[in-house]
């Protein structure tokens, strides 16, 4: 895992992130807001859930899970 310190208003950006057919997909920026909170900037094909939803699903096995 790699730990990085950023402040409010600094980012991070992942690039060469490809979709499952091997199409380069756009950079995905993730800012630090205030409070606490995260902004992500992502092409519209990449899904971005919280972990808590994710876990949801795989122990419900339902998409009706990731509506809640």
């Amino acid at each position: 895992m790699l730990y990085l310190t950023r402040l409010k208003d600094e980012s991070v950006v992942l690039s060469g992130v490809h979709d499952a057919h091997g199409n380069l997909l756009d950079d995905i920026e993730i800012v630090i807001l205030p409070n606490d909170k995260v902004g992500i900037s992502a092409d519209k094909k990449i899904t971005i859930l919280r972990k808590e939803l994710v876990q949801r699903y795989f122990q419900d096995g339902t998409q009706k899970a990731l509506q809640k």
